[in-house]
């Protein structure tokens, strides 16, 4: 009897321990600088030229193999918190580069600044600045393979990735002849362009059934509208269970250590799995939300806002559009798989 409760003890003992939850943290090695700007607006407009930062991962390359293909990854309105670190681990160990730009350190803006704050100093337009100046910094680094460059957004950052298949939209921050091979949009809306012809690119989107930045219908027909105008376009929506519908931010991160917000280079952790909250919409649906990049004007029902600010264009597109409501839901099982789609598709394109 007594050897059976030194058995029953063991064996609870082993399977009760919890391996300790890896943690990511920023490596100053990996630090890359790259001029950038200060932008305010989706129109291009050049603000304030600055020294943008991200963070490289390349891979190992053994016997001088040939270059790798590049990830360019731009964050929502929270930042990176860490998702880049995780994210670019994951790229690099198969074989794929990988840059987390960081927009809002890259401007000095302070790491628990509320995201409003934030937005009002570094909006879309420092992200496509970024984006696009990261592009022309990395396709000439001699590891990179300048042809294979794709731009991955998290949530406002996916947004612009479905926006940017219009060249109209792209040329005014592009300083290179080279353009990203392809845009993936990670839990991001779906932004329709006035553009009759789009760019002969790849586009994927990952989306959750019950993330505020999705429906159903307008989703299914900008898609299909995408396909129709030459784009290589494809919409994965994650369902989740009948009690637990996927949700927004599925690869959400928390800090290791400190309060809340933790410290700007980490260290990170992945949040437990099944954590949810309540969260709002950004995909302004119900309003026939049109962007016109060759008028510079932004369309809403029969409201037209020509060339507005960031700040006047959120303005204008909370005050006339419904708010939709969503959940945020970590998923350890939906972030790998993402992963695992991203790494199929640049390493086979």
């Amino acid at each position: 009897m007594r050897r059976l409760l030194i058995l029953i003890t063991a064996v609870f003992g082993i399977f009760g321990i919890k391996a300790e939850a890896k943690t990511y943290i920023d490596d100053p090695e990996k630090r890359v600088f790259f001029p950038s700007f200060s932008g305010r607006d989706l129109w291009g407009t050049e603000g304030e030229k600055i020294q943008a930062h991200g963070y490289l991962y390349l891979p190992d390359q053994k016997n001088n193999e040939a270059k790798s293909p590049l990830v360019i990854l731009i964050s929502g309105l929270g930042g990176q918190r860490g998702r880049d670190n995780r994210m670019c681990e994951a790229l690099s160990d198969a074989g794929i580069a990988c840059f987390g730009v960081r927009t809002y350190a890259s401007r000095d803006i302070p790491h628990k600044s509320k995201w409003s704050k934030k937005f009002a100093i570094a909006g879309a337009g420092s992200r496509m600045h970024d984006a696009y100046s990261a592009l022309a910094a990395l396709s000439n680094h001699p590891s990179i393979d300048s042809k294979n460059v794709w731009f991955v957004g998290f949530s406002l950052g996916g947004f612009l990735a479905a926006l940017s298949l219009d060249a109209k939209f792209t040329e005014r921050f592009s300083g290179t002849d080279n353009d990203f091979k392809g845009y993936i949009n990670l839990y991001g809306g779906c932004p329709k362009s006035a553009n009759l012809a789009l760019k002969n690119a790849i586009y994927r989107h990952f989306i959750g059934v019950a993330d505020g930045n999705y429906d159903a219908d307008e989703c299914s027909d900008i898609t299909a509208s995408l396909k129709r105008r030459g784009v290589d376009a494809s919409m994965t929506v994650f369902e989740g269970s009948k009690w637990k519908k996927v949700g927004h931010m599925w690869d959400s991160m928390d800090a290791a250590s400190g309060d809340w917000y933790g410290y700007p280079e980490g260290p990170w952790k992945r949040r437990r799995d099944g954590n949810r909250y309540p969260s709002g919409g950004r995909g302004y649906y119900g309003c026939n939300l049109l962007f016109d990049f060759q008028n510079q004007s932004i369309k809403v029902k029969d409201q037209i806002l020509t060339t507005p600010s960031d700040n006047e264009a959120m303005k204008f597109l909370n005050d006339q559009c419904p708010h939709k409501k969503g959940v945020s839901s970590s998923n350890h099982k939906i972030t790998d798989q993402v992963d695992r789609a991203i790494i199929t598709l640049v390493k086979t394109d």
